[in-house]
């Protein structure tokens, strides 16, 4: 619940980020409980707190629909802020 707390504002909250998306009506295809991958440019701290990032440009999709490939000459992949 507390995920779209703020979706009238234009911003959905994933932890302590966040996410404002590029088409926040894609929300109502999601139910509470239902698991969900954003993926978005992270925007830097959020201006309201340091504690918090904002990410632009966010875009909601089913968790798992997406995979990275898995090429053993691909490198790492490391998440990062």
């Amino acid at each position: 619940e507390r995920t779209t707390l703020n979706l009238d504002d234009g911003f959905i909250w994933v932890d302590m980020i966040r996410c404002y998306l590029v088409n926040p009506e894609d929300m109502a295809r999601f139910k509470i409980g239902d698991r969900i991958d954003v993926v978005g440019k992270c925007g830097g701290a959020a201006a309201v707190s340091q504690a918090q990032l904002r990410f632009n440009e966010c875009l909601v999709i089913s968790a798992g629909v997406v995979a990275l490939p898995k090429d053993p000459d691909a490198g790492s992949i490391t998440p990062g802020y």
